[in-house]
């Protein structure tokens, strides 16, 4: 991987979550660090599949896609809806169409071609543009498959965009009552603060200063939680996020820093906290002077929501995006069939899913799943 331009590209990532008028060119330059000819966000809205954003160079492609009705004949939306692509995961053509029938897949073969695409890479992410929503690389026929190393960097590379897809549908619900981005900061409902390089804050919104003396302390320089056993967690998400803009570490980029839950000063209640890089000039729009290296940190408090944060058990339990939406739903009292239907899966899937998760949090009742997910919000 060439390091240097990924580290470019994700903060190219967290500028257009900022600009979303971005996210064209943005897919352009993600499209360079893995060879292919562009990248298109896909998702599944209530009203059908629809292109949230694409790049100039593969809008040929998209615009023969909807007007020959290929989407009844797309076989990556046949896995989707079989419930045969999880999110947090990246696939190829051949985790599809089985490789001898590439060539003479319809797909592939009468309209893929015709446009200079032999291959498709696809990472499925969560976000509230649509569940699922897929990052898609079209790759020149000359080019060849994607290679191994190239799958891994288009997978971290759709993490830091479903991190910057959150910031991108906050700001969208109160952006368009107001004009200017430090305004829609500002009335932002989730309660959000902006730390430079120390960790200090140099700017917080009106829902977060309850926020202080109550889950950060208000003594310290660097904001820190008040629970002193909670604080090497925190200082390290701020750490990565810090050193995901222009660092050479790959420790610190290879993946977008995992969420921490934060206790109360009086125990009784909980938060959960994501930190996500700003490029220097971002904030700078948000009326930060002068222009730094900083970070974006915000806050759901769970008793805000009966469902326990999917963010909080991905990163307690280490479960896929996928996964841990099933655990919460399940958690807020949904039956398996319900929960199914939820997440556009057979209930056969859904079963196969939750026997995943027995495993990996070492349960064997649905009731044990449910207690543990639930003492999270304690």
């Amino acid at each position: 991987m060439d390091l240097p331009l990924f580290n470019e590209v994700v903060c190219d990532i967290y500028d257009a979550a900022l600009s979303p008028d971005r996210w064209p060119a943005t897919l352009d330059r993600m499209a360079t660090v893995t060879g292919a000819a562009g990248m298109a966000l896909h998702a599944r809205t209530a009203s059908g599949w629809a292109w949230s954003a694409r790049s100039a160079r593969i809008a040929p492609v998209l615009d023969a896609y909807v007007r020959e009705g290929w989407a009844a004949r797309d076989p990556w939306l046949r896995r989707l809806a079989d419930g045969a692509l999880q999110p947090g995961h990246v696939y190829q053509d051949t985790d599809v169409v089985a490789p001898a029938e590439l060539p003479r897949h319809p797909f592939y073969g009468n309209f893929l071609r015709r446009f200079g695409i032999g291959n498709l890479m696809v990472a499925i992410i969560p976000s509230e543009l649509g569940m699922p929503t897929c990052l898609v690389a079209y790759r020149p026929q000359s080019r060849g498959a994607f290679a191994a190393d190239e799958m891994h960097a288009h997978l971290q590379l759709a993490r830091h965009v479903e991190q910057a897809l959150r910031i991108t549908t906050v700001l969208a619900h109160t952006e368009a009552a107001l004009h200017r981005t430090a305004a829609a900061f500002d009335a932002i409902e989730r309660p959000a603060f902006i730390l430079d390089e120390k960790g200090r804050v140099v700017r917080r919104n009106r829902a977060a200063e309850p926020m202080i003396g109550r889950y950060f302390d208000p003594q310290s320089v660097a904001l820190q939680p008040v629970a002193v056993a909670e604080r090497p967690a925190f200082q390290e998400m701020v750490r990565r996020a810090l050193g995901s803009v222009g660092s050479s570490d790959p420790a610190l980029t290879d993946d977008a820093p995992p969420p921490v839950g934060l206790s109360a000063r009086s125990g009784s209640d909980r938060i959960v906290a994501w930190c996500v890089p700003l490029a220097a000039d971002p904030p700078d729009r948000l009326g930060l002077m002068p222009p730094q290296r900083s970070v974006l940190l915000l806050v759901q408090p769970l008793q805000q929501t009966r469902l326990v944060d999917v963010e909080l058990i991905r990163g307690v339990y280490g479960l896929t995006t996928g996964e841990a939406k099933l655990a919460t739903l399940l958690a807020g009292g949904r039956s398996v069939k319900q929960a199914a239907r939820e997440l556009g899966l057979t209930e056969g899937s859904t079963r196969f899913v939750l026997n995943r998760i027995f495993k990996k949090l070492g349960v064997h009742r649905q009731s044990d799943l449910v207690a543990g997910i639930l003492s999270l919000r304690r």
